[in-house]
């Protein structure tokens, strides 16, 4: 497990060095996260995620990024 910082430009090269780093494609990983910053490097990166709604964000502020219903 990793951990990544940093503004979504950093976060998206973080995620991309991972993948790499573990020589793992992104379609086969999943970002767990907790705030829209994360969702849209997540997006940005190609990658699937996984919203903690219990962070940063309240869920109503993810769901309206994610346009799907969070349960």
């Amino acid at each position: 497990m990793q951990r990544i910082k940093g503004n979504v430009t950093e976060k998206v090269s973080g995620l991309q060095n991972i993948l790499s780093a573990l020589t793992t494609k992104k379609e086969n990983a999943v970002y767990v996260c907790d705030t829209s910053g994360d969702v849209i490097a997540s997006r940005t990166a190609g990658m699937q995620s996984h919203i903690l709604c219990r962070g940063y964000n309240p869920k109503e502020k993810i769901q309206k990024i994610t346009n799907q219903p969070i349960y």
